[in-house]
């Protein structure tokens, strides 16, 4: 019997094993926001720098001197980029194109965050509700595939259905995709091995995002 796509998806993109070891807590970087008066935005930096666009649904194009850059995106939303001068820390700037829904609370319930996402995305209804399925299916099946011996660390698990969830719904739902990984991040905020307990951590994560995202209007 054939796999589901969506199973076969989380194989393909399956993460190289590598050694876990435990290391000091990794500060929380401080992301900066800069508001766009249109869509079309010039960023500049005091000298010549790198720069990387870490958010699909934009383009960054670097002048010849590094010190700018042309920022566009298809739409309203929140956009993060990375500006690398020599081997300094990055610089992390969010752009902000339009007037985006409101952040939510952090208190907040997990449906009302990703409804809020969900707003951010101005394509066709129909498209978006397709989009939407996969990502329900993806996380219906991915509390099943949390028990898979193969799968030894939360990094690994994390990052098998995070690349799924962009493979499935490569262009559209970003800020969704987004505020789901946020929520995933804030349960699993370092990586370990997954035993029992922390699988069972996972099963319930990934069946509340699913039931969450099958609210969505």
């Amino acid at each position: 019997m054939a796999l589901p796509a969506i199973l076969v998806a989380l194989m393909l993109h399956a993460a190289n094993p590598v050694g876990v070891g435990k290391a000091d807590r990794i500060p929380v970087p401080v992301w900066m926001e800069i508001r766009a008066d249109s869509i079309l935005t010039v960023l500049t930096a005091p000298e010549k720098s790198r720069w990387i666009s870490v958010d699909d649904g934009c383009e960054l194009r670097p002048d010849l001197d590094g010190k700018a850059a042309t920022f566009a995106a298809a739409g309203k939303g929140r956009y993060r980029i990375l500006v690398v001068t020599g081997d300094a820390e990055p610089v992390r700037l969010v752009i902000v194109v339009g007037d985006p829904a409101p952040t939510p609370e952090p208190g907040e319930p997990m449906a009302k965050r990703l409804q809020l996402a969900f707003d951010l995305d101005s394509r066709e209804p129909a498209k978006k509700r397709l989009d939407l399925a996969e990502l329900i299916e993806l996380y219906r099946q991915a509390a099943a595939f949390a028990d898979r011996t193969d799968v030894t660390t939360i990094a690994e698990l994390i990052g098998r259905i995070r690349d799924a969830a962009k493979s499935l719904v490569p262009e559209g739902l970003v800020a969704v995709r987004k505020a789901v990984a946020e929520e995933l991040g804030s349960i699993f905020p370092f990586d370990g091995p997954l035993d029992a307990e922390t699988r069972k951590k996972a099963k319930k994560l990934f069946a509340k995002l699913s039931a969450a995202l099958a609210t969505l209007k």
